[in-house]
C-alpha cells in the first residue's frame, strides 16, 4: 500500500514546494542515490532512446517509468501518449509524478495512478524538486504537453532542456523562461522527423485542408442526395484541435465513442459544450481510432475492408477518410497524397504534431545549446553510437562549439601537472611577479584590460603545459606569444590557437621555408628527394604529435616553378600518385586543385590548347616544344576541335548540322561561347540556305568576331572568358535588340525592332527590356516615349496581349474592386530563389543588404549561373495567366503548388527578366511608371498603329514623313479621354478593349458604366481657410455640406437587385455592413433598377437621443471577410447613411450634370 507518509508529503507539497527535497528524501529512507539517468522509454522498438548519465548530480527521471530504481526520488511526465506513461498504473509506488493538471486528470481516471503520487504543475510556473529549478513550458503537441526546463543547484548551475514531444512555433521564441535556456547545457530533443525529407506544411495550413474537404463533401452529397460519412483517424489523446475546427467551421456535431468521450470530458470538451456526441446518427463526421483505415508505418497502407465495413454497418453510401500525421507528407507530389477505391477515398494529411526537420533546426538555432541529445531514433541508447552522432550532424553549426571547445581544454587543464590547483589558483600562480608578490588578474579580460607584457613571467610549466595538447608543429615562440596575448591564462591561450590554427600554421611553415638549405628534410621511403613537394602529407588540426619519419608543409597550393611546363608538372604529380598506396591522396593533388574540370568550366572556357594564329584562323604549335611534345599537342587540338563541335550541337540541341557547326566554329577561331551566340542572335539572312537558316550572315559574323578581337572577348585557354547571362554572353546584338526601344517614336519601327515575328506570343523579354530602360530614365517624356514604342510592337504583333501587358506593367492582375491578390510573401519568393538558383538563403539575406532589392539579388544569382540548354522563353500571356493562377489558389498545400508555379517562371527567366518577375511576385516594380503614364503611352500607341497600317510602308523615310506630317501626333485628345475614361470606370477589363476596338475615335463617354465597378473618389483641394476658399468660387454659385466623422461608403445597386458597398479605396466593403445593404433594399424606390450613390456611413447611438458616434466608434465594429458577412446579431453598433450624391441611375451616366441636378435624381431614387 501507499505508505503513510505520503499523503501527508503531497499536503505538504501543494502548500510549501520549496520543501521538497527534504520530504522527499524522508519518505524515501535510503543512503544517498548515484546520479540520475535521464531516460526515454522506447515509442517503438529502435526509436526512442535511454540515456546514459547527464546531467550529473540529479536524482529524478522523465518520460522512464520503466526504469525507475532507487536512484530516483521524482518522475517526470511530459505528455499523456502511452509511450511516455508506461509503467505508470495502479500499482505504482515508486514516487512522486510531476505533470500537468490535465495530465494529471488522465493518470487519475484512466490508469487509476493513485492521487497521492500525482502532482500537479502550472506551466510558465517555477518550482523546486529536490534542489533543482524546474519550469514547465507550453510543447505545443497535444492536450496538458510541456517541456520541462531543469537548473541544477550550486553556484554554477546547468541547465537542460527536455522537449518531450513537441511541435515548435515561432512563438516560443519570446517565451521569457525558455530565453534564458538559451545556451543550455544540453537539449534532449524530439528527433522524431530528424531528416531532411520531413518538411511538411504548417498545421494552419492542413487544418485548412480537412475543414475545405469536409465541406466540399458535406456540399456535394446534399446536393446529390447521398449519404457520405467522414472518418477521422486520431490517438486517444491528440489531434482535437482539428476536431474542433471542423466542428466550428462546418457547424457540425462529432461522433465519438465512449472511451473517448471519457478522454475528452477529462480534458474539458465533453458533451456538454456540444461539440461531440456519442450519437452515431447525429452526424456525419465520426472519429475512429489510429490505424483502422490503415497502417501507417512505415509507409501507408488503406485498409479499406475495414473502412467498408464501418460505411456499412452506419448506413452510408460513400465513405472518405482523413488520417492526419506527418509520415504521410509526399514531398514530390503536387497537394496532398489521395487513396481511392470503388465508393472509398482517404486523404493522407500531414497534420503533424513533432516538429519538422526546419523546424527542428530553428529551435536548435534558437536556443543554441551546447550539445544536442538526441531521444528518437538512437538504437539501445547509446549516445556514442552511429544512430545518434548521425542525428546529431543535422545540428552542427547551430550549437555553441566555442562552449565545448573551452570545456574540452578545461578537462585537459584539470588532468594536468596541475591539477591539483584549482582555477583560480592557476591563474594566480601564472601572474606571479619575480619577486614572488601575488596579484589577482582582471575579471575582464580583454586587451585592453590585460596586464603590461612585460609584467607577465612565462614559466617553463606554462610553456610545458600549453604544448602537451597542442600540435607538435607549433614553435616556441607561438607558444611565448600565446601566453603573453592571454596574460598567462593556458586555457584562453589554447582556445586562441585552436580559432587560428590554419594561420598558425602558414606562421610556422614560414618560417621552417625560411632556414637555411643545410638543415636536413626527411622525404618519404618511396621517390626522390626531387619530388618531396609531392609527397607531403597535411597534418590534420587537432592532432596528436607527428612521428619522427612525417614532414610538414604549408597548407597553401603548393607553388611550381615559373620555368616548369604543365607537361612536366602533370607527369611529376602522376609518377608521384603512383608511389602512394591505393585510397591515398596527396597534397599536392589537394592544393593544386581539381585535374577534372568543372561543369561550369566547361561551358566557361575556350577550347584551344595552344597558341592562335590571328592571320589564318589556323591553330599552329608552338615550335619550341620537342617533337614528342607536338604530335600529344597535336592530338589535344583535334580532339579539343571535335569536342568543341559536339559541345556545340548539343547546346542548340540538333537544331544545325555538323557542317554548319564545324563552319561557325572555325569563323569565330574555336569559342564556343561566340558560336552559340551568334547562333541565337536575332539577324536573320534569307540567302543562307534552309539547312543553314540559323547560322548568321557572313558580314554579321566578321562584324561581331572583329568587336570580339576588339574587345578582347576571345582568349586563350589560359585566359577567363566572360560570363554568360543565362547560355550564351551578353552582346552587342542583344544590346542592340533591347536598346531599340529607346529610339525616338518616329525611328521606332514596331515589326522590324521587335524581339520575335507576328503569329507568336509576345515573350515577356519584350517587356523586361522596356522595363529596365524606363527604370533608368528620369524624364517623364521620353518615358512615355518607350512605352508607347513597346505597345507599338504589342499592337502591331499580338494585340492580344496588350491586356495582359498593361496590367503588368502596373503591377496589377486585376481591377483594384476585384481584391485579388497574389498571396505569396518574400519567403516564398526566396526559397524558390534559393531552390532554382542554387543559392544560399543566407547569401540571399546578406546580398539583399546591399542592394536593397529582391530583384537585384535574383538577377545577380542568375547572372553567375550557367545553364545546359536555353530555357523555354516566357510570354507575356504565361506570365499573367501564371500570375492569375497564383491568386486563386487555396486550401491545403497551397504553399507548395504556389511554389511549383513560381519556380516554373524563375527557372524560364532570360536576359533581364529575372529582376522584373521577382519584383512583380513581391509587388514593388520600382520602374517609376505610374498609370498616368502608361495611359497616355499607350493611346498614343493606338494613333501611331491606325496611321502607319492604313497604307503600306516600305522605308524609314515613309514612316518620318507620315509621322511628321501628322499634326494629331501631339495632340493630347485621346490621351485625356483615356485618363478621363479610367478616372470614372477604372477597369481595365472594360477600358483596354474599348480602345483598341474604336481606335482613335474612343471618347470616354462612349464606355458605358457598369454598377459592381467603384467610380474613383474625386481628391479635394488644399486651401489654408475659408477666405481662400471663398476667393476661390468668386463669382460662382456653390453649396455647403457637413462633413461626418464616418466612413465613405459608395452603394451600388445591380440590375438583380443585388447591393456592393465599396470603401474611399474601391476595397469591397460589403460583407462588413450588412445592415447597409439590407436598410438600402428597404428604402429604395421600385421604380428605379440600377443606381450608383455617394454616402457617408456614420455610427449612432439610438438610446441616447441618435447620438453621432465618432469614426473609432464605427471601426470597432466586426469587419467581416471576403466569402462571409458578419452576423446580424453580433452588431454592437448601429448605423445611419448619409447621403450626398448620385453618380449612376437606370442606365445613366450623372457625372457631366451639375450638383443641383444631380441632387433632384438623387431625391427621386
Amino acid at each position: 500500500g501507499v505508505p503513510p507518509l505520503l499523503p501527508r508529503l503531497k499536503i505538504a507539497l501543494r502548500h510549501h514546494l520549496h520543501t521538497l527535497p527534504l520530504l522527499a528524501r524522508v519518505a524515501h529512507p535510503r543512503p544517498h542515490p548515484p546520479p540520475l539517468r535521464l531516460r526515454r522509454h522506447p515509442a517503438r522498438p529502435g526509436l526512442r532512446a535511454t540515456h546514459r548519465p547527464h546531467p550529473h548530480n540529479s536524482r529524478f527521471l522523465v518520460d522512464a517509468f520503466r526504469h525507475a530504481g532507487d536512484f530516483s526520488v521524482a518522475y517526470f511526465l511530459s505528455h499523456f501518449h502511452s509511450d511516455h506513461y508506461a509503467g505508470l498504473g495502479p500499482s505504482w509506488r515508486r514516487g512522486l509524478v510531476f505533470c500537468t493538471a490535465p495530465t494529471a486528470r488522465l493518470l487519475a481516471s484512466v490508469l487509476s495512478v493513485p492521487p497521492e503520487l500525482i502532482v500537479s504543475i502550472d506551466i510558465d510556473v517555477r518550482i523546486t524538486v529536490d534542489g533543482w529549478s524546474v519550469v514547465a513550458v507550453d510543447a505545443n503537441h497535444c492536450p496538458g504537453a510541456v517541456q520541462f526546463l531543469f537548473t541544477s543547484p550550486g553556484p554554477n548551475p546547468e541547465r537542460y532542456v527536455h522537449t518531450g514531444d513537441f511541435r515548435y512555433t515561432h512563438s516560443m521564441r519570446s517565451n521569457p523562461n525558455l530565453l534564458e535556456f538559451v545556451g543550455a547545457d544540453a537539449l534532449f530533443l524530439d528527433t522524431t522527423y530528424c531528416n531532411p525529407k520531413f518538411t511538411f506544411p504548417s498545421q494552419e495550413e492542413s487544418l485548412e485542408y480537412v475543414v475545405n474537404t469536409i465541406k466540399q463533401v458535406k456540399e456535394e452529397s446534399g446536393a446529390a442526395g447521398e449519404r457520405v460519412l467522414c472518418l477521422i483517424a486520431t490517438y486517444v489523446v491528440g489531434k482535437e484541435r482539428i476536431l474542433l475546427e471542423v466542428a466550428r467551421r462546418c457547424r457540425c456535431m462529432i461522433h465519438v465513442d465512449s472511451r473517448k468521450m471519457e478522454i475528452l470530458t477529462v480534458l474539458g470538451f465533453g458533451g456538454e459544450k456540444g461539440v461531440f456526441t456519442e450519437d452515431a446518427s447525429a452526424t456525419d463526421v465520426h472519429v475512429i481510432g489510429w490505424n483502422i483505415l490503415g497502417e501507417t508505418w512505415p509507409y501507408f497502407r488503406p485498409n479499406f475492408v475495414k473502412m467498408k465495413e464501418i460505411m456499412v454497418e452506419r448506413g452510408y453510401t460513400k465513405a472518405v477518410g482523413f488520417v492526419p500525421t506527418g509520415w504521410m507528407y509526399e514531398t514530390k507530389k503536387e497537394g496532398f497524397a489521395v487513396r481511392v477505391k470503388d465508393s472509398l477515398k482517404i486523404h493522407l494529411v500531414p497534420y503533424s504534431e513533432h516538429s519538422s526537420y526546419d523546424e527542428l533546426r530553428d529551435y536548435v538555432k534558437f536556443l543554441h545549446p551546447k550539445r544536442v541529445i538526441p531521444t528518437v531514433g538512437v538504437d539501445g541508447g547509446k549516445l556514442d553510437g552511429k544512430e545518434a552522432i548521425a542525428l546529431q550532424k543535422h545540428f552542427v553549426g547551430l550549437v555553441d562549439e566555442t562552449a565545448n571547445k573551452h570545456e574540452f581544454l578545461m578537462a585537459f587543464n584539470r588532468r594536468s601537472a596541475h591539477a591539483s590547483l584549482s582555477h583560480e589558483d592557476v591563474l594566480a600562480k601564472c601572474c606571479r611577479e619575480q619577486d614572488g608578490e601575488e596579484f589577482a588578474l582582471p575579471e575582464n579580460n580583454s586587451v585592453s584590460e590585460l596586464p603590461d607584457n612585460s609584467e607577465i613571467k612565462i614559466t617553463e610549466g606554462m610553456k610545458k603545459e600549453l604544448s602537451d595538447f597542442l600540435p607538435s608543429w607549433v614553435n616556441q615562440d607561438q607558444i611565448q606569444g600565446l601566453l603573453m596575448s592571454s596574460g598567462g591564462d593556458v586555457v584562453q591561450s589554447a582556445s586562441a590557437f585552436f580559432e587560428r590554427e590554419r594561420d598558425f600554421f602558414e606562421e610556422a611553415n614560414v618560417s621552417n621555408n625560411e632556414k637555411p638549405k643545410s638543415v636536413e628534410i626527411r622525404t618519404s621511403d618511396h621517390g626522390s628527394s626531387a619530388d618531396t613537394s609531392s609527397q607531403q602529407e597535411v597534418p590534420s588540426f587537432s592532432q596528436k604529435p607527428m612521428e619522427h619519419s612525417a614532414k610538414l608543409v604549408n597548407l597553401t597550393p603548393v607553388r611550381m616553378n615559373s620555368n616548369q611546363t604543365k607537361k612536366e608538372r602533370k607527369r611529376g604529380s602522376s609518377t608521384v600518385n603512383k608511389s602512394k598506396k591505393k585510397g591515398k591522396s596527396t597534397a599536392s593533388t589537394e592544393a593544386g586543385g581539381r585535374k577534372q574540370p568543372t561543369i561550369t568550366n566547361y561551358f566557361g572556357r575556350a577550347p584551344a590548347a595552344a597558341s592562335k594564329s590571328e592571320s589564318a584562323n589556323k591553330v599552329t604549335v608552338d615550335p619550341h616544344q620537342n617533337n614528342g611534345e607536338n604530335n600529344n599537342q597535336s592530338m589535344d587540338i583535334v580532339e579539343s576541335h571535335k569536342q568543341g563541335v559536339d559541345q556545340l550541337l548539343q547546346i542548340v540541341d540538333g537544331s544545325m548540322s555538323r557542317e554548319s557547326a564545324i563552319s561557325l566554329l572555325e569563323k569565330t577561331k574555336g569559342d564556343v561561347n561566340v558560336a552559340v551566340d551568334m547562333f541565337y542572335s536575332k539577324i536573320q539572312n534569307n540567302n543562307v540556305p534552309d539547312s543553314d537558316k540559323s547560322i548568321v550572315p557572313q558580314n554579321t559574323q566578321n562584324e561581331m568576331i572583329d568587336k570580339y578581337d576588339n574587345t578582347n572577348m576571345v582568349h586563350n585557354s589560359s585566359q577567363a572568358t566572360p560570363k554568360m547571362q543565362n547560355l550564351y554572353v551578353q552582346t552587342s546584338v542583344a544590346q542592340a535588340d533591347s536598346m531599340n526601344i529607346s529610339l525616338p517614336v518616329e525611328k521606332y519601327l514596331p515589326i522590324e525592332h521587335a524581339c520575335w515575328t507576328a503569329g507568336h506570343p509576345a515573350p515577356y523579354l519584350h517587356l523586361a527590356r522596356t522595363f529596365d530602360l524606363v527604370e533608368r530614365e528620369k524624364g517623364k517624356i521620353k518615358t512615355t516615349a518607350m512605352l508607347c514604342n513597346m505597345f507599338r510592337s504589342l499592337l502591331a504583333l499580338s494585340p492580344d496581349d496588350v491586356l495582359p501587358a498593361v496590367y503588368l506593367c502596373t503591377n496589377k492582375i486585376s481591377p483594384d474592386h476585384e481584391n485579388m491578390e497574389l498571396n505569396i510573401g518574400g519567403s516564398l519568393v526566396i526559397s524558390a530563389m534559393e531552390e532554382s538558383l542554387g543559392t544560399s538563403k543566407s547569401k540571399i539575406h546578406e546580398m539583399y543588404k546591399t542592394y536593397g532589392d529582391l530583384g537585384d539579388v535574383a538577377q545577380e544569382c542568375r547572372q553567375n549561373q550557367t545553364l545546359l540548354a536555353p530555357p523555354r522563353p516566357l510570354s507575356v500571356r504565361d506570365v499573367y495567366s501564371t500570375l492569375r493562377k497564383l491568386s486563386a489558389i487555396s486550401g491545403g498545400g497551397s504553399a507548395g503548388r504556389r511554389k511549383i508555379l513560381v519556380l516554373h517562371l524563375i527557372r524560364s527567366c532570360r536576359e533581364m527578366e529575372m529582376k522584373f518577375l521577382v519584383r512583380t511576385l513581391v509587388r514593388n516594380l520600382r520602374i517609376g511608371a505610374m498609370m498616368k503614364t502608361i495611359l497616355p503611352a499607350l493611346a498614343h500607341a493606338v494613333v501611331l498603329h491606325e496611321k502607319c497600317s492604313t497604307g503600306p510602308v516600305v522605308s524609314l523615310e515613309g514612316v518620318k514623313s507620315q509621322l511628321q506630317n501628322s499634326t494629331f501626333l501631339f495632340e493630347q485628345s485621346l490621351s485625356t479621354e483615356v485618363t478621363e475614361a479610367y478616372n470614372v470606370i477604372p477597369n481595365m477589363d472594360l477600358l483596354v478593349p474599348s480602345l483598341l476596338c474604336e481606335g482613335a475615335t474612343f471618347a470616354a463617354s462612349s464606355l458605358a458604366m457598369v454598377p459592381g465597378t467603384p467610380i474613383p473618389p474625386m481628391l479635394a483641394r488644399i486651401t489654408n481657410g475659408v477666405t481662400q476658399a471663398l476667393k476661390l468660387f468668386h463669382g460662382r454659385a456653390f453649396t455647403c455640406e457637413y462633413k461626418y466623422d464616418g466612413q465613405r461608403a459608395q452603394i451600388h445597386r445591380l440590375t438583380d437587385g443585388s447591393v456592393q458597398i465599396f470603401s474611399r479605396q474601391m476595397k469591397d466593403s460589403t460583407s462588413r455592413f450588412p445592415d447597409l445593404v439590407n436598410m438600402i433594399k428597404e428604402l429604395c424606390n421600385s421604380e428605379v433598377a440600377s443606381f450608383i450613390l455617394d454616402a457617408e456611413v456614420v455610427g449612432i447611438d439610438r438610446n441616447k437621443g441618435n447620438r453621432l458616434m465618432s469614426f473609432q466608434e464605427l471601426s470597432s465594429r466586426e469587419r467581416g471577410s471576403k466569402n462571409s458577412s458578419i452576423a446580424i446579431q453580433n452588431i454592437k453598433v448601429d448605423i445611419c447613411v448619409f447621403v450626398f450624391d448620385i453618380m449612376f441611375c437606370n442606365g445613366q451616366r450623372l457625372t457631366c450634370p451639375v450638383i443641383l441636378v444631380r441632387h433632384l435624381r438623387l431625391g427621386l431614387a
